[in-house]
């Protein structure tokens, strides 16, 4: 390409990490580029954003979603036991949790990031080169009108999710511990509007989320291997796992249709080298962690703070924010493991528990 702009740092992302790692850098007057991928519309379920996430979001000075989004009071969970237990998020934080769209969350986050000084760039499609003989990344993006652009920067945040690789030059392989899957549906709460449901069974556990606009998801994660491939043998098997809950069956307005389904990766796994040369990875393309804990986006929200700063003061991020990635993988793990122990002595013949086991002690000592 002939021409390009230049900027200090480009953040490749625009999920919560990247904006927060974005508005930070651009407060101290630096040039930011911050490049998003169009969001699909319905390609994610439902967020929840428990009351740790909601301070996170506030102390990176990031807006939550306006529209788009109604507040969850709480989990209400049937995990070692059928008897439901409330853990009210009021009680315990002072404030709600809110269940958002994902899509609204980044429209506002971008909105935000442009507010601040924050080039802003959404794309169908964006490349990543390694440094020249000058150091400068050079990133090329589609933008919505099919146009390349082109520009060269300093430094880079990779912020882009599971997925996230930087191809050619990427060092090491990412490490995936499991190969789970999110596997989502339309769903309405007859009881509990308000609240996210949590329920284990055999083959993985099921949450459903409060309703924006008259519409939540009811969503299911397991393992890859254990989806039937056929349609037909897939909808049964998930209409089985559906029927070991209790809490949720009450809770249902309609018996769910497994017909036509939604999935998405949600494996928990970490980058062996959070950070590069001239660079790093933030929020889940450095570690990604299933939805159980609900600390996803606060651990998220922490790293790219923890890379932003040591960006600004000049620190080596392949020092303290590596340390900081791989010391909260080690407590999630702790933390799962406990939790998947619970559901395991509930189905102590089921493999998919044991599994869980063994891969929060293997994470815990990685």
């Amino acid at each position: 390409m002939g021409s390009f702009t230049r900027y200090e740092i480009a953040v490749i992302g625009g999920g919560a990490a990247g904006a927060c790692a974005a508005h930070r850098l651009s407060s101290t007057g630096a040039r930011v580029l911050l490049v998003t991928l169009r969001e699909r519309e319905n390609a994610h379920p439902i967020e929840i954003l428990n009351p740790g996430a909601r301070y996170a979001l506030a102390r990176c000075g990031l807006p939550e979603p306006a529209r788009g989004s109604v507040p969850c009071e709480g989990v209400l969970s049937a995990w070692d036991t059928e008897t439901p237990i409330f853990h009210d998020y009021m009680l315990m934080n002072g404030i709600a949790g809110l269940a958002v769209s994902r899509r609204e969350m980044q429209r506002e986050f971008s909105v935000a990031c442009r507010a601040s000084g924050v080039h802003t760039a959404e794309c169908l499609r964006s490349w990543i080169q390694s440094p020249t003989i000058h150091q400068r990344w050079a990133i090329r993006w589609m933008n919505l009108r099919n146009k390349l652009l082109e520009a060269h920067v300093d430094q880079i945040l990779i912020a882009s999710g599971r997925s996230a690789s930087l191809g050619l030059v990427d060092a090491g392989r990412r490490i995936r511990f499991d190969r789970s899957v999110a596997i989502w549906i339309p769903y309405v709460h007859q009881y509990h509007a308000g609240k996210l449901l949590l329920e284990a069974v055999s083959d993985g556990w099921w949450y459903a989320t409060p309703a924006i606009q008259h519409a939540s998801n009811l969503v299911f994660i397991t393992e890859a291997d254990l989806i039937p491939k056929t349609g037909a043998a897939r909808a049964k098997w998930l209409a089985r796992m559906f029927d070991e809950t209790k809490l949720l069956n009450v809770c249902a307005r309609f018996s769910p249709s497994f017909s036509a389904i939604s999935a998405t990766d949600a494996h928990f796994g970490m980058h062996p080298t959070p950070a590069f040369q001239r660079g790093a990875r933030i929020g889940a393309a450095a570690l990604a962690l299933d939805p159980l804990s609900g600390t996803g986006v606060v651990n998220a929200v922490e790293g790219a703070l923890r890379a932003a700063n040591d960006v600004i003061l000049g620190h080596p991020l392949s020092n303290g924010y590596a340390c900081f990635i791989r010391n909260i993988a080690a407590n999630e793990a702790r933390l799962h493991q406990h939790t998947y122990l619970k559901a395991a002595q509930r189905f102590p013949h089921s493999a998919f528990w044991q599994r869980r086991i063994a891969l929060s002690k293997h994470i815990a000592i990685a």
